[in-house]
């Protein structure tokens, strides 16, 4: 388990990242483009405006490699 810091250094490697009170399968990951990783953020569903990080999560310690 991690903090949001760690959470976006996952996500800046390329991994799926979520916390443990996520329903189902939602994870958040780095948008991926051409030349890498991209500073925006996507979603399982592809829908961030939908599922935007809120206060609670960028202030949570229960950060995890989605599997």
């Amino acid at each position: 388990m991690a903090d949001i810091k760690q959470a976006a250094r996952w996500m800046k490697r390329g991994e799926k990242v979520r916390r443990t009170n996520f329903f189902g399968n939602f994870w958040y990951a780095a948008a991926r483009k051409l030349s890498g990783v991209s500073d925006r953020i996507t979603t399982s569903d592809d829908n961030f405006e939908d599922e935007p990080l809120t206060i609670a999560d960028l202030l949570a310690e229960d950060w995890d490699i989605a599997p």
